[in-house]
């Protein structure tokens, strides 16, 4: 299979994706341009839907166990380091020579 022929099955799973998560019409209008990154538009929604249950699961921990504020700041943002830093060393630009 070359190039070309991967790129189009890539290509058409991406039109099936976004025809399945915004609707006909949206996937439509985006897939139709080819400079648009596909899978840009899909990760930008289910990014935001994660961004917008956050609060609701922060909730639920401090209903569910009795921890500090604090504590949970401190947990979450532990957690995240990892990934933080992992991008920022990635997109740090290069050293000049």
């Amino acid at each position: 299979m070359g190039k070309s022929a991967a790129r189009s099955i890539g290509s058409e799973l991406g039109r099936q994706v976004l025809r399945g998560i915004l609707g006909s019409v949206l996937a439509a209008s985006v897939v139709e341009h080819p400079g648009v990154p596909q899978w840009g538009v899909a990760l930008a929604i289910v990014g935001t839907l994660v961004f917008s249950f956050r609060p609701i699961l922060v909730k639920l921990v401090y209903v569910t166990y009795p921890v500090s504020p604090v504590t949970l700041l401190f947990l979450r943002m532990t957690i995240s380091l990892p990934f933080f830093s992992d991008r920022g060393l990635v997109a740090a630009p290069p050293e000049p020579r």
